[in-house]
């Protein structure tokens, strides 16, 4: 019994994994991708947000956008001194990606469709025993 536990216990943090941030390719309003053109579908990188900036040369910068201008955006990270503002031209840029997360609620839905899985799979497993059982 403790290894079921273990097993569950297992399951549910694998859930919760899966519902986890990530980043996600976005777009810059105002400005127009020309390697993929602007998608509807992709979100759009906005002051606050943490995004992940991928320069041409391969250089990557990650941190909080503070300012979006006309010609490029400033990224923001905390350093030994306080936060540390990078300056990127849309020019460099090669790909914009923005951190996404789960919603709680999804997390929720998730956490109980995978416990009514488990609970139904040991309740076929149960009624196969009883089965088995009743045929001895």
């Amino acid at each position: 019994m403790r290894r079921f536990g273990f097993l569950l216990l297992l399951l549910l943090l694998l859930v919760y994994v899966s519902g986890c941030s990530g980043y996600r390719s976005a777009v810059v309003p105002g400005y127009i991708d020309p390697v993929s053109p602007e998608d509807s579908d992709r979100p759009e990188v906005a002051v606050g947000r943490d995004a992940k900036v991928t320069l041409r040369s391969g250089d990557v910068y990650v941190g909080e956008v503070l300012r979006i201008g006309e010609e490029s955006l400033a990224l923001g990270r905390v350093g030994n001194y306080g936060v540390e503002e990078t300056e990127i031209l849309y020019q460099d840029i090669s790909k914009v990606e923005v951190e996404v997360g789960s919603k709680p609620a999804s997390i929720a839905v998730r956490s109980v469709g995978t416990l009514g899985i488990v609970f139904g799979g040991l309740l076929i497993l149960v009624a196969l025993f009883v089965v088995v059982e009743d045929m001895s």
